[in-house]
C-alpha cells in the first residue's frame, strides 16, 4: 500500500517547484481586485456630472409646464372626441396625440380617466397635470334615454265605419282604434303577401283584442278582387280530371309503425323514428 501512494502522490523536485509557482498565480490573481482599488482608484467612482447636466438641459429646453401662461391654456376636454390639435394645445407632444388619434380612429374608447395611461408615450406628469380637466360628455348616454323615452300617443278619436282590412290604410286603422303595434303587424302582413278571406281573419292577428275584434266585426267589409274573380271563374268552367284521394286518420300517441307508415311520405325511417 505505501509502495502505491508513493508511487502515485511523489512528486520530482522539479514538480514541486511548479506548484509553488502556480499557487503564487493563482493568490496574486485573487488579490489584484482588490490591490487596484487601492492604490489606483483612489476616487471610488467615475465623475457623471457632465452627462447629467446636459440631460438637464435638454428636459428643461423641452419642458413647456415652466412657460409663462402655460397653466392657463389647459380646458376641460374629453379624450374620445378632442381633436389632435387640441391635444398639443395642452402640452401633449404631436407624437402622443397623434398615437391617441390613431388608437380613437382603430375603435378605441376611454371609459374613466386612467385609460389615458395607457396611452404609449405619454408622460406620468403629464397624466397628472391633465387628470383634473378630464370630463366626459354623455350625449351618447342622452341620445339612448331619449329613445328609450316611452312614446306619447296622440290621442285619436274612435271612429267606426265600413273598412276593407286588404286595403285599409294605416291612419284608418288608428281612427278604429286600434292601437300602433297591432297596426304595424297588420301592414307587415300585408307586405309579405297576406290577405284576409274572411271577416274572422282579423282575429287572428297577433295583439289585437276580443273586445276589439267584436266591435270592428260588424264594419269589416272584405272586397274580392277583380282579378280574383276571374281566376276563380276560369278554375270552375276548366273541366278537370283527377283522382280523389282519401285522408288517413290516425292517433298520434297510439299509432303504430306500420300505421304511421301508411300516410303519405312518411317511410319505414321516419316512422321507427317517430315511434
Amino acid at each position: 500500500m505505501a509502495n502505491f501512494l508513493r508511487e502515485y502522490f511523489h512528486y520530482t523536485r522539479s514538480e514541486r517547484n511548479g506548484l509553488f509557482v502556480l499557487a503564487a498565480i493563482c493568490v496574486a490573481l485573487v488579490l489584484a481586485p482588490i490591490v487596484f482599488k487601492q492604490f489606483f482608484n483612489k476616487s471610488g467612482s467615475m465623475d457623471f456630472s457632465h452627462f447629467q447636466n446636459q440631460i438637464d438641459s435638454f428636459y428643461q429646453k423641452n419642458d413647456r409646464t415652466n412657460e409663462p401662461g402655460f397653466q392657463d391654456s389647459l380646458f376641460v376636454f374629453d379624450p374620445n372626441t378632442t381633436s389632435k390639435e387640441d391635444f398639443i394645445k395642452l402640452g401633449l407632444s404631436e407624437k402622443v396625440a397623434s398615437t391617441i388619434e390613431n388608437y380613437r380612429n382603430k375603435g378605441g374608447k376611454f371609459f374613466k380617466k386612467e385609460d389615458l395611461q395607457k396611452i404609449y408615450g405619454l408622460a406620468e406628469n403629464d397624466y397628472d397635470r391633465l387628470k383634473g380637466y378630464i370630463l366626459f360628455y354623455e350625449d351618447n348616454e342622452k341620445i339612448n334615454s331619449e329613445a328609450n323615452k316611452p312614446e306619447v300617443e296622440t290621442k285619436i278619436d274612435i271612429e267606426l265605419f265600413e273598412f276593407d282590412p286588404n286595403t285599409v290604410s294605416k291612419a284608418d286603422l288608428l281612427r278604429l282604434g286600434l292601437s300602433k303595434k297591432v297596426v304595424k303587424i297588420m301592414m307587415n302582413y300585408r307586405k309579405k303577401g297576406g290577405t284576409f278571406r274572411k271577416r274572422e281573419d282579423l282575429s287572428k292577428i297577433y295583439g289585437i283584442t276580443e273586445d276589439a275584434f267584436e266591435r270592428l266585426f260588424p264594419y269589416i267589409k272584405i272586397v274580392e278582387n277583380q282579378t280574383t274573380k276571374v281566376l276563380a271563374s276560369n278554375v270552375a268552367n276548366t273541366p278537370q280530371s283527377y283522382e280523389i284521394q282519401t285522408y288517413l286518420k290516425i292517433e298520434i300517441n297510439t299509432a303504430s309503425v306500420e300505421d304511421w307508415q301508411k300516410l303519405r311520405g312518411i317511410g319505414s325511417a321516419y316512422s321507427k323514428k317517430i315511434c
